[in-house]
């Protein structure tokens, strides 16, 4: 039988007392959405279809792994991970993964801690060389989990599907073994440019940051510096990201003399209307006027659109900001719209800027 944990989540074969949550999950119109093909109408459809789960998971030569995620602590039924062996080759099987979880617990990083630990289980022990998997194209929290996951956008496909009344666009992911082999093993990121060293930041950094975000004039664009605590929490919300994306904001570190210079990297953040691949920059200010902060964020694209394989990358910049406008322009990208962002209890108009991929000569 396969069981296996993660810090906060049990990935286990299902059986027959999983029957009530079973059918509240293939049941759910919201996260049956884009699956009616699958999606049960009675209890007793869904009982039927947990059974034939469960058969698959006792055959010798097995192919489906529909496996139940639940709350470490709770033991609550949270959703189903897992995968489908589409075709074995000499070199390995290649495998269709999927995941579904209940609306309630959408949005607080599940999906990506299960289908992580589904892609280890199926690359480490299931002998499987390729995964593959997709969604629609306007399904950015499903497409979200597959890039931190590490997995490599492949295709985009235009009206590929017909559902719910039209013709919608697809993208699909892929993630080979090696792939995986040299992400999980690879050391400490950094990305380097001509004068500028990137890498993850650690809790001995506290002190840099601090010279940074509690500085009143470096933060004019945030109504002001942030207090101890605050910079603290953002520091370790950067630590969190690193382990649950694999990438992050950054220290900046300046070759020639080793120092902590700025932060700069890439995050996903929400606007009025999606969640968007945001490169972010802040730089002490003894530092500013170098063109240090273009150098870090050109680079952040090119590892955005060369590694991550994302097609269009952002900076979402408030409208009195002009010294990180011009960082933006330089960096290729233009402003596609204005939205208002609500920060601390004050409205604050922002440019959309961005760079695609499609538009570089």
């Amino acid at each position: 039988m396969v069981r296996f944990a993660t810090e906060r989540l049990v990935i286990r074969d299902p059986i027959p007392t999983d029957a009530a949550d079973w059918h509240e999950l293939m049941s759910d119109p919201k996260t049956m959405y884009y699956l009616p093909d699958i999606k049960t109408h009675s209890f007793e459809e869904s009982r039927q279809n947990l059974e034939i789960a469960i058969t698959d998971a006792r055959c010798p030569d097995r192919t489906k792994y529909f496996l139940v995620i639940e709350d470490k602590t709770t033991g609550f039924f949270i959703g189903t991970a897992g995968y489908t062996v589409t075709h074995t080759t000499p070199v390995g099987k290649i495998a269709h993964s999927d995941y579904f979880l209940l609306p309630e617990y959408h949005g607080r990083g599940f999906a990506t801690e299960a289908l992580r630990e589904v892609i280890r289980f199926a690359f480490n022990e299931g002998g499987v060389y390729r995964l593959e998997t997709g969604c629609f194209r306007e399904s950015r929290a499903s497409e979200r989990v597959m890039q931190k996951c590490g997995m490599i956008k492949e295709s985009d496909l235009r009206d590929a599907v017909w559902h719910d009344g039209r013709m919608r666009d697809r993208v699909g992911y892929r993630l080979l073994k090696d792939e995986w082999v040299s992400r999980v093993s690879s050391k400490q990121f950094t990305l380097e440019t001509n004068r500028l060293i990137l890498r993850e930041m650690t809790l001995d950094d506290v002190s840099a940051t601090r010279e940074i975000v509690c500085d009143e004039l470096t933060m004019y664009a945030w109504n002001g510096a942030w207090s101890e605590e605050e910079n603290f929490a953002g520091l370790e919300k950067q630590l969190r990201g690193y382990r649950e994306d694999g990438f992050g904001r950054w220290a900046v570190v300046l070759k020639a003399t080793g120092t902590v210079i700025g932060i700069c990297g890439l995050q996903y953040c929400e606007t009025d209307q999606d969640s968007v691949l945001e490169i972010g920059y802040l730089f002490n200010r003894a530092h500013w006027g170098h063109g240090y902060a273009a150098e870090a964020a050109v680079a952040c694209k090119r590892y955005a659109f060369d590694v991550l394989k994302v097609d269009e990358v952002f900076s979402l910049i408030r409208d009195n900001n002009l010294a990180s406008m011009n960082v933006a322009i330089r960096n290729g990208m233009l402003v596609r719209r204005l939205y208002t962002k609500h920060y601390k209890g004050e409205d604050m108009p922002h440019y959309v800027f961005s760079a695609r991929k499609s538009e570089e000569a």
